[in-house]
This record gives structure tokens, C-alpha cells and sequence, in this order.
């Protein structure tokens, strides 16, 4: 499990952005965030991470002296809280500290949901994944057979998932119509915790949105009393 504490850097030490998809995603669903942070900040370094759901895991190794900001879309935010590297800011596209509902924590999935999910894919993972990615509001279709053993693996950490607070600065981009972590969830994770901001649309809606996002994240950026000012202008 990861620290989640941000090391101290020179405050003109380069910024530098991973992405990471969430379950069932491969890593080009933020290939459009990738093309956005290019164009805001044409020197930063982003990496790729993904799991091993449609190939190979990738988790290419970051750079000491750059501040680091990690960008998870759903499950793929809980897994950059969980690595061991020292953040300097977190941001989370319709993520989450906690997947399913607890006692006297009626936000979020029902576990016996996730439950169904993981008989189902054993015999149709392709289909499980097809249902899914209608659910987010994805057009993508898998690409190729995917790893079973990963999906599940990961269903069931999404099942048993409950972070403890970051320790670092997060941004939470969230949208009131997303039918895998409802209004209610986003607020039960963030509300308090972190910036927390809305926009219209499904569970998908920030990963098209990603000037948009962007933008957000270097106004939130430019707004950390901790940070440099200038953390959001371009370099």
C-alpha cells in the first residue's frame, strides 16, 4: 500500500503527469488527456501506466526531481493512491475511495453486484466487459481477449476497496449523472477531503472533456497555497 506522501522538490523542480485507466479500460481511454496535458505543458513528461487486462502490465519508472501528479480515471485513481511514489497532487476522473457500500455507508454498489459480475466473467468475459462499457457510456470496444485472472483479481479488490484520506492535494472530477459511482459516492469520498468539481455526463464524461479537465487542473494547480503560483502556467 502506498504512503501517499509527496516529497519536498525545489518549487521550479518540472512537473511530470501518470495516467491511469480504470478496471476494464486499456490505457489509450486517456489518450486524449495525454494529447491535453501536451498542449498545456509541452515539456511535462506522461507515463502510461496500465494493468495487465489486454496485454502487459505497463509501469514505466518516473523520474526523481519532478513533481509528480497522478491522474486515475474510476478504479485507476485508487491504484495511483496505492502506489509507492511521492505525489505531489492527486486527481481522480470520476474515482473514488470507496467502491462498495458498508454499515452506515448506503453510498455505492452493492457487493453482491460485484459478486455477480465475477461468476459471470469466468464464462463470458467478453460480455461482462461489453455490458460494462455500456454502463460508463463508453464507445470503445476491449481490445482483444482479456486477462481473466486480472479482471477478477481486480473486482475483487474494487469489492474490498477502502482507502484511508490522501495525504496529498486531490482533485475530484465528477459528473451527477454517472450510473458506476453516483452523485452520492462522489460526495461520501471527496466531499471535505478535496477539491471536488461537476460537470454533466456518464462515468466516461471527464475522459472526453480533457481540455476541459485540464483546464481545471491547472486552475486548481495555480490555486495550491503549498505549490509554486506558477505551477499552472506553461513551460
Amino acid at each position: 500500500m502506498g504512503s501517499g506522501m509527496s516529497a519536498a522538490l525545489r518549487a521550479d523542480a518540472p512537473l511530470g503527469f501518470v495516467l491511469h485507466p480504470g478496471w476494464g479500460f486499456a490505457a489509450d481511454a486517456l489518450a486524449p488527456w495525454a494529447g491535453a496535458l501536451a498542449r498545456r505543458w509541452p515539456e511535462a513528461p506522461v507515463l502510461a501506466w496500465e494493468r495487465p487486462y489486454f496485454g502487459a502490465a505497463a509501469r514505466p519508472r518516473p523520474a526523481d526531481e519532478v513533481r509528480w501528479i497522478g491522474i486515475g480515471h474510476s478504479f485507476g485513481h485508487a491504484l495511483l493512491r496505492q502506489a509507492e511514489l511521492p505525489w505531489q497532487g492527486l486527481v481522480a476522473l470520476h474515482g473514488f475511495s470507496r467502491f462498495c457500500r458498508r454499515p452506515q455507508q448506503p453510498q455505492g454498489t452493492p457487493p453482491r453486484l460485484l459478486d455477480a459480475m465475477r461468476a459471470r466473467l469466468q464464462a463470458e468475459p467478453q460480455g461482462v466487459l461489453a455490458d460494462f462499457h455500456r454502463l460508463c457510456g463508453s464507445e470503445r470496444q476491449p481490445p482483444g481477449l482479456p486477462d481473466v485472472a486480472a479482471l477478477d483479481e481486480d473486482l475483487l479488490a474494487l469489492r474490498e476497496l477502502d482507502l484511508a484520506p490522501a495525504t496529498v492535494p486531490l482533485l475530484a472530477l465528477a459528473s451527477r449523472d454517472d450510473a458506476v459511482v453516483p452523485a452520492a459516492l462522489s460526495e461520501a469520498c471527496f466531499a471535505g477531503r478535496a477539491e471536488l468539481r461537476w460537470r454533466d455526463g456518464d462515468h466516461c464524461a471527464w475522459l472526453r472533456a480533457a481540455d476541459e479537465g485540464v483546464a481545471q487542473l491547472a486552475d486548481w494547480l495555480a490555486g495550491l497555497p503549498s505549490r509554486d503560483s506558477a505551477c499552472g502556467a506553461p513551460r
